[in-house]
């Protein structure tokens, strides 16, 4: 696999892991509930859901409308239905009466939550042996770009946020070898195409590093840590977790899930940070520097006020 695919293999398992609909339908939008049928005064009747495939969510039911003679409330649209599926789409409301009908919500898994073991096809399945690798990789990528970003980041909280990386990171993996020692032959580090491309992706990323400075560095340090933390989420959700067979391994991978979780979030929290701050930074320089040409601009028409010649 070569380095500019990975992200490319991500997607493509992604797709390929995606559960079926309880419906048998493909992936794709799901078709729309039925519209609920008009209540004889009362509340409406209640629109259907709309059965997603799991790629995503159907549409859901629109609600039904109360007769012209009721109109309480306006019905609620459904909730979103699997990865991204559109909300329902609420019932209209009457004059005077009942409630309109709500619409259902789309069927299918929700977005974001792991993939049970049945998810994974036997071609994408890796071993407790590789598992353990991808980890190892992982662990080692965020340890390495954390050091340099310790002595390189001009920022406080990307100063800490590095440390924080090098700190819960090397014991994460000092955790993780220890597992793989005791275990033996059944968690010994083995080598898989995504295991070596997270370390060559890692080595790239730190390489582009190193000749960075400043505001610079603290910037794209941040938008890897981003990346890397979303990219190892997915493969924790998608692959890691759904191919694990040790009980102990799967309990530290779900660790690992959270840590990795709360870093992304921090992550995102600090680069828009550092996104806001310049904005700041350069809208204060503007200041300035319009302040500065409007000092020399009166200061030159003072003094041609003070050279001409008086009147009278």
């Amino acid at each position: 696999m070569r380095l500019g695919h990975w992200v490319s293999f991500v997607v493509l398992a992604s797709s390929l892991l995606a559960a079926p609909a309880c419906n048998g339908d493909d992936d794709g939008t799901g078709t729309s509930g039925g519209s609920g049928g008009t209540g004889g005064g009362g509340a409406a009747g209640r629109g259907g859901a709309g059965q997603g495939g799991a790629g995503q969510g159907g549409t859901a039911g629109k609600g039904g409308s109360g007769p012209d003679a009721s109109g309480g409330t306006a019905g609620s649209g459904g909730g979103a239905g699997a990865r991204g599926g559109n909300a329902g789409v609420g019932g209209a409301a009457g004059s005077t009466g009942g409630q309109a009908g709500s619409g259902g919500r789309g069927g299918g898994p929700d977005a974001g939550q792991p993939k049970d073991a049945s998810d994974v096809s036997d071609a994408l399945r890796l071993s407790d042996g590789q598992i353990v690798a991808v980890l190892h990789a992982a662990n080692l990528g965020e340890i390495q770009e954390a050091m340099l970003a310790e002595t390189r980041a001009v920022t406080a909280s990307v100063r800490g946020f590095a440390t924080m990386m090098n700190t819960e990171h090397s014991a994460a993996d000092r955790d993780l070898m220890n597992l793989a020692a005791d275990a033996g032959a059944a968690l010994t580090p083995t080598e898989s195409a995504i295991s070596i491309q997270l370390t060559a992706t890692a080595m790239m990323k730190l390489q582009a590093l190193q000749p960075l400075m400043g505001i610079t560095f603290d910037r794209q340090y941040m938008n890897d840590q981003v990346e890397m933390h979303t990219q190892v989420l997915t493969l924790i959700n998608d692959l890691l977790l759904p191919s694990a067979m040790n009980a102990a391994l799967r309990m530290q991978i779900t660790m690992m899930q959270s840590a990795v979780t709360m870093h992304l979030t921090q992550a995102r929290t600090i680069l828009d940070g550092l996104d806001t701050d310049a904005g700041d930074a350069g809208g204060s320089a503007d200041a300035s520097a319009d302040g500065a040409m409007d000092a020399r601009a009166d200061a030159e028409a003072g003094d041609g006020r003070s050279d001409a010649p008086d009147g009278g």
